[in-house]
């Protein structure tokens, strides 16, 4: 039997490849919310949200409280 990594079916590259541009833009600016990173990207903030939480999983990015603002930066 082979040793599976992980749950699921893979990523496709398209994901793969929109996570990276999420953790490039959040190094670049340093922190962003959700909305504005949906924004740069023209995507729905709950893709941002699953791209996040990959990115968090990894510990690639953090969330950091802004009063009631949620605001995402690179690790």
């Amino acid at each position: 039997m082979s040793e599976r990594k992980g749950r699921g079916r893979p990523r496709p590259e398209v994901t793969i490849a929109r996570d990276e541009e999420i953790f490039a833009f959040l190094t670049e600016s340093g922190q962003a919310n959700r909305v504005s990173i949906a924004a740069a990207f023209g995507v729905n903030v709950n893709i941002v949200y699953l791209s996040l939480s990959r990115l968090r999983k990894d510990g690639r990015v953090r969330t950091v409280r802004d009063g009631k603002r949620h605001l995402w930066s690179a690790v």
